[in-house]
């Protein structure tokens, strides 16, 4: 079974990854933590210029 399938059937939805599913919470309330992520790679990509 293709990682996220369990997940999405137990929670009836088309698909689930941690990224989208998984919360944190910041000062404006929870954000998925694909949010860190991408700010994490944004710094990163200026970093390396």
């Amino acid at each position: 079974m293709p990682d996220g399938v369990l997940g999405a059937l137990a929670h009836g939805i088309d698909a689930c990854n941690g990224w989208t599913f998984w919360h944190v919470e910041t000062p404006k309330g929870l954000a998925p933590i694909d949010t860190l992520r991408a700010a994490f790679r944004a710094e990163q990509a200026v970093a390396a210029e």
